[in-house]
């Protein structure tokens, strides 16, 4: 409950986002709601009845018939918000408090309209534009169920990633595409295909950022659109390499490309020949960490020779003894680490490798 002088603190500073002042009860309750429903659709705030347009405390009667008129205002607000409405004795005048907390299950609306605050004004939303942004801020739009009107579905779905996603699912395919996609909610009420069902099925791009997409258009910095990725399959199709491998972690787009792979005589000898087995990386041929330096050795191997020597080194420790960027380093031995050859242990900052 606020304190009398906490009111002559707010009553001080003036009407403002969190504070609405009344002199008294007004004739049309419903102006209480909608102050109420605004606070609630924002951050909260006080409805305070007994203080003036030049913000003097002039105190004010509630009787019982008001007080009922007010509860009965309050009601009208959907979902149900609580109003702590009471009394507080400010210099000898009476100010009524009602305390509007911010609402948890926002939007709030009241006489079928939704109200904001603004300033030290409540506002009606009137337009789609600020319902839809209104509705974005609080967490109730999400981009993948927003309907996506260009899309047509006979034209531009992807056949081949819908049966694949079947088989993954373990869907059957006995029934319509159509009713499939009703199934997994990819249409909305009107029966436009959700965004979301748009990146998982479709065969066109989608520009998350027209506006800048228009820009870079109008300076020919625009190629073939969605012509990027087939273009790097066929290419590294046509070099004889693997596709590249596309991922999303944590928000990073990352795409891996796989080199030609080098040419071994044998399963032990290395291209340059400076280490043909194991045997010489035990016997010698290794005699200095300036060896590794120098390049004189296969480096994935004495990346392995390390681990296997000194278990529980640090990729900064290794990067230092064989001279290479901590980048290189831990490419290696992600390698050694796919090959099942090693495997961290530990936390991730003092934590080290070892053979597995």
């Amino acid at each position: 409950m606020l304190t009398p002088e906490e009111i002559k603190s707010i009553a001080s500073s003036g009407e403002g986002y969190n504070a609405d002042f009344k002199q008294s009860v007004p004739s049309k309750v419903r102006e209480l709601s909608q102050d109420a429903c605004a606070f609630a659709n924002s951050e909260g705030g006080y409805i305070l009845i007994g203080i003036n347009n030049k913000d003097q405390i002039v105190g004010t009667t509630i009787n019982n018939t008001k007080r009922s008129a007010i509860q009965d205002a309050i009601r009208d607000i959907s979902p149900v918000i609580n109003v702590n409405t009471y009394s507080v004795e400010v210099d000898g005048k009476t100010v009524w408090v009602m305390d509007i907390p911010s609402g948890k299950d926002k939007p709030y609306v009241t006489s079928g309209a939704i109200y904001i605050r603004e300033n030290a004004n409540s506002q009606k939303l009137t337009t789609a534009e600020e319902i839809r942004i209104f509705f974005q801020n609080s967490n109730r739009i999400y981009f993948d169920t927003v309907p996506c009107p260009r899309f047509n579905l006979d034209e531009e779905l992807d056949h081949k990633n819908f049966k694949q996603f079947l088989s993954a699912s373990s869907i059957s395919n006995n029934v319509s595409t159509h009713q499939i996609l009703s199934n997994l909610q990819a249409f909305d009420e009107s029966g436009i295909v959700k965004n979301g069902g748009v990146l998982f099925f479709g065969r066109k791009s989608m520009t998350r950022n027209p506006l800048i997409f228009g820009l870079f258009t109008r300076m020919n910095l625009v190629e073939q659109v969605a012509s990027g990725i087939p273009r790097m399959r066929e290419e590294m199709q046509e070099a004889g390499l693997p596709e590249p491998i596309f991922t999303m972690d944590g928000g990073f787009f990352t795409v891996e490309f796989k080199r030609p792979k080098k040419t071994i005589n044998s399963d032990n000898d290395i291209v340059n020949g400076i280490v043909k087995s194991e045997d010489d990386i035990v016997n010698g041929i290794v005699k200095s960490e300036d060896d590794i330096a120098d390049n004189k050795v296969d480096i994935k191997e004495a990346v392995l020779k390390l681990i296997t020597d000194n278990e529980g080194l640090s990729a900064s420790d290794m990067a230092k003894r064989i001279g290479k960027s901590w980048r290189t380093t831990m490419r290696y031995l992600n390698s050694l680490k796919k090959e099942s050859k090693i495997e961290f242990r530990g936390a991730p900052k003092t934590g080290g490798y070892y053979l597995k």
